[in-house]
């Protein structure tokens, strides 16, 4: 509080500059959804750009498998225990209409331009319009949110959730909440927990964030009537999640501190780019300090909305992780990648000066597109693809493949499925004994029958998969993987071997 002025002054001073400073920022001589529809159609360019150039990888062949058109909408909901539930849903109804691995992905790609242009109405209502538009550009050029845009994933579809989410909670905070919005929220809330469970993280950032709002504005009876119907229809949901279980993220490895740093440079793009939000940290720490020596610090509920956002979702994950079982998988957090592209727009938006302002934004641009370079170019998926090219080429009749883990071979049915000439593809040995939750007893029935069809045919292919697992998981597998190899070594010899990117292709033949 400046001295010789009153309290009321005082505020008055306040209000006019923090009026002031927002009208010079958000001067623009064009209307303001041209920057939405601007960055939303880049997102659209950078998503198809070389959107079939990457082959499918297993948790994409899962989906498509997960999602088959022939099956009923009741055992596609309840695949992988009701994981991502409403993503499948929505690709079962897709795949009536094609099935080729680009339009696959295709349905990614329209909730990722979608939440381009939402971010946008966001970051207008919290921050203003120039910081709506920094924002949905900084989102549409992070190299994380491409790579996930043409992913025959959820995830885009999840990160549009969170979003619209966190749009409709503001409203109802905001603008004492509409029964449209209290309707709104609940369903944009649902959905996106129906769609990954991680969206629980982000109705518990929300709850977090209520105290930097004005409590005396907040209607406590609107929000209880949302969280109480959120919860009732989450009960469906949350029965078929305990009876599915949670061995199928066993593989995932405990939390360390590398693990979560990984977290946020995955998030911003980069290590470049992580390196530049948090330049932008320390910029909006230097800005907030500087305007408390005026007695406003401005946009205080909406930063604290954003940081609870970006912040309280990972400290969760990390507590369960400790506790219960590790959770913590970079792309899980795209939840938060929201409030980091709208973070850095709160940020630069407040910049005055427009030299700052021009050498900021030079430099996300310059390393966004140096960090989409390096995903379209250099960051190869398992490639199926290759392995099953190479298996067809020297496959005879009566060859037999076998996967290991078992469950990779959903991602070699598919590759095979796509290449010419399928019907001479050797016959795959689904679902083996191969058990990933404990190490097989090499004496078991079940061993033995697999062991007994190795045995018999006189060409063996045998796939192996690399993956990050956790110790225990990785242990399990190696001793099946041994077992397996020891199997085939007795009877057969390795006539053939070829590596591809995370995948080991092997042909065990009878000695001669």
């Amino acid at each position: 509080m400046k001295i010789g002025r009153s309290g009321n002054a005082t505020n008055d001073y306040v209000m006019r500059s923090y009026q002031e400073s927002r009208q010079t920022v958000e001067t623009f001589n064009v209307p303001p959804w041209t920057f939405a529809a601007i960055a939303s159609c880049l997102a659209g360019v950078l998503a198809i750009l070389f959107l079939d150039a990457k082959c499918f990888w297993l948790d994409e062949a899962a989906s498509v498998e997960y999602a088959d058109p022939h099956r009923s909408l009741a055992q596609v909901g309840l695949a992988d225990g009701g994981h991502f539930a409403v993503y499948y849903l929505m690709l079962h109804m897709w795949m009536r209409f094609g099935t080729g691995d680009a339009y696959v992905r295709v349905l990614s790609v329209i909730p990722a331009v979608l939440a381009v242009a939402c971010i946008f109405i966001l970051g207008r209502q919290l921050f203003g319009t120039r910081s709506g538009a920094i924002a949905a550009f900084a989102l549409a050029l992070n190299p994380f949110f491409i790579a996930f845009a043409q992913e025959a994933r959820g995830y885009s579809l999840l990160l549009l959730a969170s979003i619209l989410s966190t749009l409709f909670f503001v409203r109802l905070l905001q603008r004492a909440g509409s029964s449209v919005d209290l309707l709104s929220y609940v369903v944009a809330s649902v959905l996106m927990i129906y769609t990954h469970l991680f969206g629980i993280f982000v109705l518990a950032a929300q709850a977090a964030a209520l105290p930097f709002f004005d409590r005396r504005s907040i209607q406590w009876r609107t929000m209880a009537i949302a969280a109480l119907a959120i919860v009732v229809l989450l009960l469906p949901l949350a029965y078929t999640a305990y009876r599915h279980g949670a061995a199928s993220i066993d593989w995932i490895p405990q939390v360390t501190p590398k693990t979560v740093l990984g977290v946020f440079e995955t998030l911003a793009g980069g290590l470049p780019l992580f390196l530049l939000y948090i330049a932008l940290s320390f910029y909006g720490v230097f800005r907030v300090f500087r305007n408390r020596g005026d007695g406003a610090v401005p946009d205080g509920a909406a930063f604290g909305l954003v940081l609870s956002w970006l912040v309280v979702p990972v400290v969760l994950a990390i507590i369960f992780s400790e506790l219960v079982k590790p959770i913590v998988v970079a792309r899980y957090f795209i939840i938060c990648l929201a409030p980091l592209a709208l973070f850095a727009g709160a940020i630069l938006g407040r910049v005055r000066n427009p030299a700052t302002f021009a050498a900021a934004s030079f430099l996300l641009v310059t390393l966004s597109a140096l960090g989409l370079w390096h995903y379209y170019f250099h960051t190869p998926k398992e490639d199926w693809r290759g392995a099953a090219g190479y298996i067809l080429a020297h496959s005879q009749e009566d060859d037999v493949v076998v996967c290991d883990p078992w469950w990779t071979v959903t991602a070699l049915r598919h590759a095979l499925d796509r290449l010419p000439e399928v019907e001479r593809s050797p016959r795959l040995i689904g679902r083996s004994p191969l058990n990933p939750d404990r190490e097989l007893d090499p004496g078991s029935m079940r061993a033995r029958s697999l062991v007994a069809t190795l045995k018999r045919h006189p060409r063996v292919w045998l796939i192996l998969s690399e993956h990050n697992f956790a110790e225990r998981f990785q242990h399990n597998l190696s001793a099946q993987t041994a077992m397996v190899e020891d199997a085939l070594r007795s009877h057969k010899r390795l006539s053939m071997e070829r590596t591809f990117f995370s995948v080991d292709v092997r042909l065990y033949s009878e000695r001669r």
